[in-house]
């Protein structure tokens, strides 16, 4: 949580700086943390508000960009990872079960079930 009034920003920007072909991007702190607890290089955007198109150039260099996007809610989830995947176009959406995002989906089904959505 941040103050009122306060810009938003990616949470986990560490992440940006490992070497690696691929990032994914999640909605929220906790889906973050989650992703990362698996072994993903991940960075969390504070919201499905909160994107900001000056966070795109960020994610050009990637080869491939996972927008791991919630089903817990009223399509909220999708239509976020599609809005920032209309920016990108090495990005991929995944879209968890339903009922499910990222941290619920690892504590009910394990690690292993988030890794096999992302295999290409």
């Amino acid at each position: 949580m941040t103050l009122p009034g306060d810009r938003p920003r990616l949470y986990n920007t560490p992440a940006l700086m490992t070497a690696s072909d691929q990032i994914a991007i999640c909605e929220g702190e906790l889906d973050t943390v989650t992703a990362a607890a698996c072994g993903l290089d991940a960075v969390g955007v504070p919201g499905v508000e909160a994107w900001q198109p000056h966070f795109a150039p960020a994610f050009l260099g990637y080869e491939r960009v996972y927008l791991l996007a919630d089903n817990d809610d009223s399509g909220q989830g999708l239509k976020f990872a599609e809005r920032i995947a209309g920016e990108l176009p090495n990005a991929r959406v995944v879209l968890m079960p339903h009922g499910h995002d990222v941290n619920s989906l690892v504590m009910q089904q394990g690690k292993r079930s988030l890794l096999e959505r992302i295999t290409d």
